[in-house]
């Protein structure tokens, strides 16, 4: 079998941790939400001596529940590809059945006994930021500021993730088994406070580590949740299975393209994500019918008086089957 048809075959990821170059309605970057980065197999890609530390280890701190938004990810000198005797020296950060995970600086290096990389978000430029070599056996690739690369390995189902958020010194870098089940998403938090001032749509890197937050409810959502970055906010419905949606109620969500964006996602259309801005004086229902086996639903509210400091309501409510 031919490369390309190995790439074709292997399954795709979805995302969470998500830095994809596939696209929203206005090919906005997509990820791979449903990697956790407070993950145990999850470690800080960091230069030597710097505090940034491995969650691996005990009592490393988890990553951020808030993320302070930059205007443009800082800048960051990308350091060269480090040798041959470099990566020999280097620990193992993770690893899962067949497949190993290094990390110098910048660079993520994966091993693997066999198989290739299904990859999906921003890896860089071929030749430049990564490299393979045997059938994608060794992957070596540079993380760069305010990006997040995401993949799947065909054969063991193995998924990485990194992620470099814009608040961030160092990337987070992530290498999971494949699980039979679907991944347990994170109970939700306070809100966290919401900006009045005009703020663009957060990048991907930033939706991957963004808190959940639901007004109404601690309690984790069975497929659905809900994300706050700025002053924005993201609905995301992770299905299992192919799946028809369609909103019954839809209104007070601003003009689409402009303060709300809308897609369906993955190839086999069982995702589902909406971006939108919360405005003060703003109050939004929505209802979003989908086929699941039988008939579910999900309802989204946020609302903002106008004499509130802060919204007082952004929650979600599942009627799934």
């Amino acid at each position: 079998m031919t490369r390309l048809a190995l790439r074709l075959a292997a399954p795709i990821l979805l995302i969470l941790v998500g830095c994809s170059r596939g696209a929203l309605d206005d090919a906005a970057p997509r990820a791979a939400a449903t990697t956790d980065p407070s993950s145990k197999a999850m470690a800080s890609a960091a230069a030597p001596g710097s505090n940034a530390a491995s969650s691996a280890d005990p009592g490393a701190p988890a990553p951020p529940t808030s993320i302070a938004r930059a205007a443009q990810p800082t800048p960051t000198e990308p350091t060269k590809r480090p040798t041959k005797a470099a990566w020999e020296a280097a620990p193992v950060r993770a690893s899962v059945r067949a497949c190993s995970m290094q990390v110098i600086a910048d660079w993520v290096r994966l091993q693997c006994k066999d198989g290739v990389w299904s990859r999906a978000g921003d890896w860089g430029k071929p030749g430049t930021d990564y490299f393979e070599e045997m059938m994608g056996v060794t992957t070596e690739f540079r993380s760069r500021p305010g990006t997040l690369a995401t993949g799947t390995h065909y054969d063991t189902g193995a998924r990485v993730a990194v992620v470099w958020p814009t608040a961030a010194q160092a990337p987070i870098a992530s290498l999971e088994e494949r699980s039979a089940s679907p991944k347990s998403l994170a109970a939700p938090v306070a809100l966290p406070t919401i900006p009045d001032a005009e703020q663009p749509r957060p990048i991907e890197a930033d939706w991957f580590v963004a808190p959940k937050v639901d007004t109404a409810s601690r309690s984790p959502g069975k497929r659905c949740f809900i994300a706050v970055v700025g002053q924005w906010a993201r609905l995301e419905c992770h299905l299992g299975e192919p799946a028809l949606f369609n909103w019954e109620r839809f209104e007070g969500f601003g003009p689409k393209g402009i303060d709300h964006h809308y897609a369906v996602l993955g190839i086999a259309s069982d995702a589902v994500r909406l971006d939108f801005r919360l405005r003060r004086g703003a109050k939004a229902k929505g209802t979003l019918a989908l086929s699941l086996g039988e008939l579910g639903r999900v309802d989204i509210v946020y609302e903002w008086p106008r004499d509130a400091p802060q919204p007082t309501e952004l929650a979600l409510r599942e009627r799934l089957p």
